[in-house]
C-alpha cells in the first residue's frame, strides 16, 4: 500500500514518509520471519533469547513514531501514555519486546479506520523488579466473542496444521508465544464495533533507576 501511494505522488516529502514506512516494516517483517519462522522452534527454545541493557523510554518513542508515519493522514487520535516512573534503564531483551508490540500496534492500525489508538507503558516497581504493564487499546472493529475466547491458539493451531491463516491471525499467535518465551502474559478484551485492547505484562531487571 505504501509503495503505490509513494508512486502516485509526486510530493518529495510525502514520498519519503512512505519510503520510511515501507523501510520499518520490511525491517520488522524480516525480523519476524527470520526469528519466527516455525512456533515448534520457539516452544522449544531454540530461538534465544538476550538479555541486554536498555532504554523503555526510547523504545517508546520509536514504536510511537512509527505508529504516527502510518496514520499520517488518517482520521484516528493517537494517544500516548508513558510513565515517567519507569526506570531509565532496564535489562531484558528489547528485540523480542519490540516485535511483539510492533505486532499490537499494526494490528490496531489495521483494523482500525477512525476513533483512537492509545498505547500506554506503566510501571509497578518492587526491589530490583519492573514490571512493565504495557496495553495497545483501539476503537477498531473488534473482535467477536467466540473468536476472542480461542484467538492466541486458533492461529497457533492453524500454523501447525498448516492451514490458512491471514497475517493478522498468525502475528498475533506468534506475538503471543514470544511472550510466553520472555516469560510474560498477554490478554486481550474486545467488543465488535467498539474496538479492542491488548495487556502484556512482563517483569524486567533494573539496571539503572532514574
Amino acid at each position: 500500500r505504501f509503495s503505490k501511494e509513494a508512486l502516485m505522488n509526486n510530493n518529495m516529502e510525502f514520498v519519503k514518509e512512505n519510503l520510511r514506512k515501507i523501510k520499518y516494516a520490511s525491517n520488522n517483517g524480516l525480523a519476524l520471519v527470520n526469528d519466527v519462522l516455525d512456533i515448534s522452534e520457539l516452544e522449544n527454545r531454540k530461538i534465544p533469547i538476550e538479555s541486554h541493557k536498555y532504554q523503555p523510554a526510547n523504545l517508546f518513542k520509536s514504536l510511537s513514531s512509527v505508529v504516527k508515519l502510518q496514520l499520517k493522514g488518517k482520521p484516528i487520535e493517537l494517544r500516548l501514555n508513558y510513565d515517567d516512573s519507569i526506570p531509565e534503564s532496564l535489562d531484558g531483551d528489547s528485540l523480542r519486546l519490540k516485535q511483539i508490540l510492533s505486532t499490537l500496534l499494526d494490528n490496531a492500525v489495521d483494523y482500525t479506520e477512525n476513533g483512537f489508538i492509545e498505547f500506554s507503558m506503566n510501571s509497578v516497581i518492587k526491589y530490583d523488579v519492573c514490571r512493565l504493564i504495557i496495553t495497545v487499546e483501539d476503537s477498531g472493529k473488534g473482535i467477536p466473542a467466540d473468536q476472542l475466547i480461542r484467538l492466541f491458539d486458533k492461529g497457533k493451531e492453524m500454523i501447525e496444521n498448516n492451514q490458512e491463516i491471514d497475517d493478522s491471525q498468525k502475528n498475533l499467535a506468534l506475538a503471543k508465544t514470544l511472550v510466553d518465551l520472555i516469560g510474560g502474559t498477554i490478554t486481550v478484551s474486545s467488543e465488535v464495533g467498539k474496538g479492542s485492547k491488548f495487556t502484556v505484562v512482563i517483569d524486567q531487571q533494573i539496571y539503572e533507576r532514574n
